[in-house]
């Protein structure tokens, strides 16, 4: 694609600002269209990137964020290291050409993926002081943060630049919708519920502003209002990189409101021809498992077309997060030969990285949450509450939002409740007690929480709420 044929109609925000070693006067021209792509969730980046590429095919600043972007899902697999091999030949290379803008970005991408995800999240945070309006650093590392690291870090790095850019500002509206999502994801609802609604206020029609004002609704027990509005704004959303996962909000919450025969549809028929990343198979796994956990039928040929449609990825490890998703994925397709294939690799994948931060979120939850789902998908219920029960403080550290993490308490409470003790009532009433801190119950789960304090009160205990 050549920079004639990209679409540069839609207003700059800036002339990308930072410098770089290409002498090619197009590339930060394509870095800005860059910049609006990814911010508005447009589809063309890819694009983009080729056409930096056929301008420049030693673009450092193009090869390290488009390495970057893809760190975001990916963390081995081919495409992952050739990139990765692209960008230490291209530093090489280039020497001293090499700007600092560059220099920080290749140490960050360098970090993250051979030495800790943390660092590398740090090293970008150290580059935003420095360059406070690099945008694409905030989103690519909101999401590095998001999913492989802590919600903590994704706060803190947006909420380091987000005064930097005044309420003048083009993106101001998105910054405060990212900035108040990070902080409902890290239990401060109504903070970040009142910057999610202020964005909403100032932006109602942008994919990601309409995406952090579901999940305030949610996390604030507004679950109905939050249907309608991803039913009624899907115009706004259905054609950006936003569109597959918005509508499995819709989904989602088609299944919270109990209409299960909806919620499949809306997966079978909008959903699961679109399954081609990690992130997209995990949203629609989770789903059709928790379908199947409230007695819906669903066949394990629906998981089965799901694994293969990202069968190049299975293998292509990362964070524990992506991992759990397509082991219960296998597991829900009663591929247990699959499965065991998997698990091998997933041990070969934590003994070479055993360095790497990447891989404590395995050793503290993703290989215990392996070990519940086998053990649900087996009809042994007790041992895959014990295996999920006993590290659930770690479901808050994982990867995904509240919202997409529910998957994980749904094993945990089908499990517990199919053992109906009433010594495992208590536990599951206790575990659900904790959650009331951090959001509103979703309505399954507080149905589950209703159902249990009136069994127990018929027992002759009481509860003041």
């Amino acid at each position: 694609m050549s920079v004639s044929s990209i679409d540069f109609s839609a207003p700059a925000v800036f002339h990308f600002p930072f410098d770089i070693s290409s002498p090619n006067s197009q590339i930060p021209k394509l870095l800005d269209r860059l910049v609006y792509t990814l911010l508005n969730f447009k589809t063309d980046s890819a694009e983009i990137f080729q056409s930096i590429f056929d301008e420049d095919p030693n673009c450092f600043a193009g090869q390290v964020i488009l390495t970057a972007a893809e760190l975001t899902e990916s963390f081995t697999g081919k495409s992952i290291e050739e990139n990765i091999k692209k960008c230490h030949q291209l530093a090489d290379k280039l020497g001293s050409r090499v700007t600092d803008w560059e220099s920080r970005w290749y140490n960050a991408v360098y970090t993250f993926k051979t030495i800790s995800c943390r660092q590398g999240c740090h090293i970008l945070m150290d580059l935003l002081a420095e360059y406070p309006f690099d945008l694409i650093a905030v989103i690519i590392g909101m999401f590095w943060a998001f999913y492989s690291v802590d919600k903590f870090i994704m706060r803190d790095l947006i909420g380091r630049v987000l005064p930097f850019h005044p309420e003048s500002h083009p993106y101001r509206a998105l910054l405060e919708s990212l900035y108040g999502f990070a902080l409902m994801e890290c239990f401060a609802v109504d903070r970040g519920s009142k910057l999610v609604e202020r964005a909403f206020q100032k932006d109602p029609r942008h994919p990601w502003i309409i995406h952090a004002e579901c999940h305030s609704l949610e996390y604030n027990g507004r679950t109905e209002d939050a249907l309608n509005l991803m039913r009624d704004e899907d115009d706004c959303y259905v054609d950006s990189t936003l569109g597959f996962h918005n509508t499995w909000h819709v989904a989602y919450l088609l299944a919270e409101h109990s209409q299960y025969d909806e919620s499949l549809v809306v997966l079978q028929s909008k959903l699961a021809d679109q399954v081609n990343s990690a992130s997209r198979l995990s949203d629609a796994c989770a789903l059709l498992w928790s379908l199947r956990m409230s007695s819906q039928i669903v066949d394990n040929a629906e998981f089965t077309q799901l694994l293969t449609k990202v069968s190049d990825k299975i293998t292509d490890h990362g964070c524990a997060y992506f991992a759990t998703h397509f082991a219960a994925a296998l597991l829900g397709a009663e591929d247990y030969s699959g499965y065991n294939t998997f698990r091998h690799s997933v041990n070969n994948f934590t003994s070479k990285y055993k360095e790497h931060d990447i891989v404590k979120k395995y050793e503290d939850f993703g290989l215990s949450m392996m070990d519940s789902v086998t053990a649900y998908s087996l009809d042994d219920y007790s041992l895959a509450t014990d295996k999920v029960y006993s590290v659930q403080d770690e479901i808050l550290t994982l990867g995904g939002s509240q919202t997409q993490r529910e998957f994980y308490y749904k094993v945990m409470y089908s499990s517990m409740l199919k053992m109906r003790s009433k010594e495992v009532d208590r536990r599951l009433l206790c575990s659900l007690n904790e959650r009331t801190g951090h959001r509103e119950l979703p309505p399954s789960a507080l149905k589950i929480y209703e159902g249990l304090t009136k069994s127990l009160e018929r027992d002759g205990e009481s509860f003041s709420f």
